[in-house]
């Protein structure tokens, strides 16, 4: 009777610990997950969406803005971590397809990016406008009012304005000799500062941001025409991320999305440091 209640409690202790290493286990397998699942993720300074530490509206040593909002909220649901690559949006295309960063978001779906990027879920609706000098006249209501005034106009190398505008310049070799190319919005300021262009395309929530805290922007008027609204969506590069990994984020996505995670960011106040507020 002594020898059976022993063998008992050896296999009583045995399977106790055999639960307790699996919890420990499981723990560890999932710190170790989260440590080597690391992406590093292209941004550019473009507020309210990314503003860059120590700038002009962020004191701080770290990346503010809604994008860090959709990325948290993704990568925690993953069980990933991520740092920031800044970069101009052309280069991190290019450096997305080469697989030298892993992701990016606010990306607009197109056949030629599909090639070399997975676009897993879109995260929030872009509407781009038109700003011009406010001695820029007339107002520009439609494409057949910007295809017959003979402004000129900026468009971000590397961004996609939509079908509409794409379209125009392929038909209209007047209207493409009047775009010039930049690669970032302050140099497309210092262009219209000069009057050696009129106006450039920009992203909504970046205009009225600026508009509402940057001088610079005083010199601009929004105009009535729409030039583009359509999705954006968090994309992986094709080259760096194994289908399995890019899944990984897809169900992550798709979690979130199912809760109402991505409409609740959506209706925030975004707050800079000092308590100053913009919808986004």
């Amino acid at each position: 009777m002594h020898v059976v209640l022993v063998v008992l409690s050896l296999l009583l202790s045995f399977s106790v610990g055999a639960k307790t290493n699996q919890a420990l286990t499981k723990s560890a397998t999932s710190s170790a997950e989260a440590e080597t699942c690391h992406l590093k993720v292209q941004t550019v300074h473009y507020p309210p969406l990314a503003i860059a530490p120590n700038s002009a509206f962020n004191t701080t040593n770290q990346w503010l803005g809604m994008n860090f909002t959709y990325l948290d909220a993704l990568f925690n649901e993953a069980n990933c971590s991520y740092s920031i690559y800044a970069t101009p949006l052309a280069r991190g295309l290019n450096l997305l397809e080469q697989g030298v960063v892993d992701m990016t978001l606010n990306l607009s779906k197109t056949a030629e990016r599909e090639a070399y990027l997975a676009f897993v879920g879109v995260h929030r609706i872009e509407k781009i406008i038109l700003a011009a000098h406010r001695d820029f006249s007339p107002l520009i209501h439609d494409f057949n009012d910007l295809s017959k005034h003979d402004g000129r106009w900026i468009w971000q190398k590397g961004a996609y304005y939509g079908e509409p505008l794409a379209n125009l310049a392929k038909s209209d070799p007047t209207f493409d000799m009047r775009i010039n190319r930049s690669v970032d919005n302050d140099r497309m300021l210092d262009f219209i500062r000069k009057r050696r262009a009129d106006g450039f395309f920009v992203e909504s929530t970046n205009f009225e941001f600026h508009k509402q805290y940057d001088a610079r922007y005083e010199m601009l008027e929004r105009h009535p025409i729409t030039i583009n609204s359509e999705a954006v969506y968090f994309v992986f590069s094709k080259q760096s991320m194994k289908p399995e990994l890019i899944e990984k984020f897809r169900v992550a996505y798709e979690n979130l999305a199912e809760k109402g995670v991505w409409q609740q960011i959506n209706s925030r106040t975004f707050t800079l440091p000092d308590n100053r507020s913009l919808a986004p």
